[in-house]
């Protein structure tokens, strides 16, 4: 699998735009929780936006994640 294929899932999974292209996943704790967000850069717009992943996904995408960034390491 490649990092394309892993990114349109990741895609998918939070509903983010295909011509956005992903950053990096950060952590943010409020009130002594964490939460994940995900950036996103926009060529079009230059802009940069956070997605917010939801609990449910949370496992599932930073696996995703991971998966990516060692076939990006491979590459």
């Amino acid at each position: 699998m490649d990092s394309k294929n892993v990114e349109d899932r990741i895609r998918n999974l939070l509903g983010i735009p295909e011509e956005e292209s992903l950053i990096n996943i950060y952590e943010n704790e409020v009130k002594g929780k964490i939460y994940y967000l995900l950036k996103t850069y926009n060529p079009l717009d230059k802009k940069i936006k956070s997605y917010r992943i939801k609990r449910k996904l949370e496992s599932q995408i930073l696996s995703l994640w991971r998966e990516r960034e060692e076939i990006l390491k491979k590459e």
